[in-house]
């Protein structure tokens, strides 16, 4: 048997479910300013990862015409920077708050994503099949995906923080509302950047079924401002809200501390 001392129980006059108590959820777990921060800009955030995503393909293959072999290099940078980020973010909390963390991680990320299609706009890049072209590539891209796991497990680490402060205004746990309702929100903006994108490769007329390297470069210029400065505005305002959120680490520790006092030390519960 093992036990958990100190699992929370559950209150005895919760209510059975209802799809009336679930629209109360939802409205309990909005009326917290610093849950609803996060959700805004996680909702903008989606956005620019859709439009990103829809376009990525078009990007490697038409814009910067690199070959299948080189392309498969791109997803080993991911895993890479995935343990990275991992890695780092634990120290990044004990020193800093997670608002200044998180805020930080999303600029470098947006602005590694975005510097590369923004400089071969302006002609400061090195040309396609140069020797440079993929190794600066994949260096923007391991940092810009490192910043964004950095990121996200700080926006998960908030959503944990604001379940103690829910608890503290409500006298109920909330974390499957906090955590399903930004999962919802996050896939429906992606499913917005998809479609915006979608509807970006149709206003530019990009061709179907072309050839790397024939199609016109007015055309690619165009791909690269959809894909550069006009993606990344979501982004942008993303970053304003999530400089809304206000709980910081000495709040949650009060919080904490008032929660320990008030709910006093729960019997311990034994699971086989």
């Amino acid at each position: 048997m093992s036990v958990i001392p100190k699992l929370p129980p559950a209150p005895r006059n919760l209510p059975s479910f209802s799809f009336r108590e679930f629209m109360l959820d939802c409205k309990s777990a909005l009326d917290n300013r610093n849950y609803l921060f996060l959700l805004v800009g996680y909702l903008f955030l989606g956005a620019t990862i859709g439009t990103r995503v829809t376009l990525e393909m078009h990007l490697y293959n038409y814009f910067w015409q690199l070959l299948p072999a080189q392309i498969r290099y791109f997803p080993l940078m991911g895993i890479i920077a995935s343990i990275l980020g991992f890695m780092i973010t634990a120290p990044l909390h004990q020193r800093y708050d997670k608002k200044p963390v998180l805020i930080s991680c999303m600029v470098i990320a947006l602005t590694f994503l975005i510097t590369p299609t923004l400089l071969r706009l302006m002609g400061f890049f090195p040309e396609n099949n140069t020797y440079f072209l993929l190794p600066i590539l994949l260096s923007s891209y391991l940092v810009a995906i490192t910043a964004a796991v950095v990121g996200m497990i700080s926006t998960m680490s908030a959503l944990a923080d604001i379940a103690d402060e829910q608890e503290l205004q409500t006298h109920r746990r909330q974390e499957g509302t906090l955590y399903a309702a930004r999962a919802f929100f996050g896939k429906a903006s992606s499913g917005l950047g998809h479609l915006f994108a979608g509807i970006a490769i149709d206003i530019i007329a990009f061709p179907v079924g072309t050839e790397p390297g024939t199609v016109d470069a007015d055309t690619l210029f165009k791909l690269g401002l959809v894909d550069g400065p006009i993606a990344v505005i979501p982004g942008i305002i993303a970053i304003f809200f999530y400089g809304q959120y206000s709980l910081t680490r000495t709040r949650h520790a009060e919080i904490q501390a008032t929660l320990n006092q008030r709910n006093g030390a729960p019997e311990p519960v034994f699971t086989n």
